[in-house]
């Protein structure tokens, strides 16, 4: 997509989601439409007060593959006995017949 049509698939998007309470699911990749609503919640987003903390107002699930995922030794927490901040950088280079990255926007995975 391109332009005007984007920026009104992100609106309509967002005014829906935010309208429903609805979840948002993507594969959760870095590519195409996927990177395209990830972009739209990244744009959309707000904070809800739940007590004395913060949490997103939109909510994007991404369902994907471990396998598919690019430098998915990244995201491994080697030591259980420690809390994992993963440093995942979602901003490489995609070449063709390779695996691709997360999309950063999205606020919760489910990899099998």
């Amino acid at each position: 997509m391109e332009g005007r049509k984007k920026e009104v698939f992100k609106n309509g998007l967002i005014s829906a989601a935010k309208s429903t309470n609805a979840l948002i699911l993507t594969a959760g990749n870095n590519i195409g439409t996927m990177k395209l609503v990830g972009d739209a919640v990244g744009q959309g987003q707000f904070l809800v007060k739940e007590g004395n903390s913060f949490s997103r107002g939109l909510r994007l699930i991404g369902l994907t593959s471990w396998g598919y995922v690019k430098n998915n030794k990244d995201l491994l927490n080697l030591d259980p006995n420690e809390l994992h901040n993963a440093s995942y950088n979602s901003n490489v280079e995609i070449l063709p017949r390779d695996n691709v990255p997360l999309n950063h926007d999205h606020t919760h995975f489910l990899v099998n």
